[in-house]
């Protein structure tokens, strides 16, 4: 219970002096991350419609989205909202410890439009030099030097990119809570996650929580689902690249040093071909199903190599299979 004190017949609260867990929400989140062993990516928004140095209330309601003066008229506003996104930027880079991704939104504030310079480089390198070495950035949509890799928003490129590159996209159909929002299945999450990784992408799901602050139920239920099938088969998602032909039909490729991953697509009945020929040109030395263990048949022809299949059971199947692909030293 907060004391209760009157003065001048006001009444006042004093706070509590003992701590209150979680009251900073970025730092018991930060502190969730690192104990589960998760990298940190920080979003930050660019554009902040609610600063008065933005969308100056004394200007009326902005007609864009973008600022809602004339920069080159008011240049001391425009430097109030600088000094502003810096401060937020250098107290998210110092007050939290090590963060791996600086990803910032709102593509459009950038100098060649309307002037909206916040003067990005300055401030990312002083947190660069000072509290986050080895911090990347991803200035998405702007190019140049801060957009350290591209982000295709709620799409997945048609062919793998030799760049960095990261799918931002929606578990449900939109990116705020809707009551009537549709989420996307497990099966799905994990084909969507197949044709990213298969083109040498990073996947980054969002979720928005509910107003109670609970994430919605059929939403994590799929998040969990996709958790089981990374389970079994993670060692061929995480820290691979990418392996030509990429992806074929029902089949997606990956790489990790002398192994290949290959995952063929479960309908929604697990079913496998009696023989799946692959196209790649490898010496293949042996075959192992992920999900049982077990040794799989196989035989080279020409440029293709075929697998065996007809003795794997499917049953506890689900979404899609993998296979690990010795190839020799």
């Amino acid at each position: 219970m907060k004391k209760q004190i009157v003065a001048n017949g006001v009444h006042n609260y004093t706070p509590p002096e003992e701590y209150i867990p979680h009251a900073d929400v970025v730092g018991a989140l930060y502190r969730e991350f690192r104990r589960r062993g998760l990298a940190i990516s920080t979003y930050f928004s660019k554009p902040d419609w609610h600063s008065p140095y933005y969308w100056a209330p004394q200007f009326g309601t902005a007609p864009t989205r973008n600022v809602n003066y004339d920069i080159s008229e008011h240049p001391e506003l425009w430097e109030q909202y600088v000094q502003f996104v810096h401060q937020q930027i250098r107290e998210l880079c110092t007050n939290y410890g090590q963060i791996d991704v600086l990803w910032l939104d709102g593509g459009w504030v950038r100098p060649d439009n309307l002037g909206q310079d916040i003067r990005l480089g300055q401030i990312v390198e002083e947190m660069r030099s000072k509290t986050q070495p080895q911090m990347i950035v991803c200035e998405r949509t702007c190019g140049g030097e801060y957009e350290n890799f591209i982000t295709p928003e709620k799409t997945v490129p048609d062919t793998a990119l030799n760049v960095p590159w990261e799918t931002c996209t929606t578990v449900g159909d939109k990116f705020s809570f809707h009551y009537t929002d549709h989420f996307k299945s497990g099966h799905q999450l994990v084909h969507l996650l197949l044709d990213v990784v298969s083109k040498g992408g990073n996947l980054a799901l969002n979720l928005a929580p509910q107003p109670d602050g609970l994430l919605p139920a059929p939403a994590v239920r799929s998040l969990r689902d996709l958790g089981a099938w990374l389970k079994l088969f993670g060692d061929g998602i995480y820290n691979t690249h990418t392996c030509a032909p990429y992806f074929e039909d029902k089949v997606f490729y990956t790489r990790k040093e002398n192994q290949i991953f290959v995952f063929y697509l479960y309908g929604e009945t697990p079913h496998l071909p009696a023989k799946l020929p692959l196209h790649l040109d490898e010496n293949i030395v042996s075959v192992r199903c992920m999900r049982t263990g077990e040794a799989v048949a196989f035989r080279r022809n020409d440029d293709n190599l075929t697998l065996h299949l007809e003795n794997i059971p499917t049953g506890g199947a689900f979404y899609a299979e993998g296979f690990v692909l010795q190839t020799a030293p």
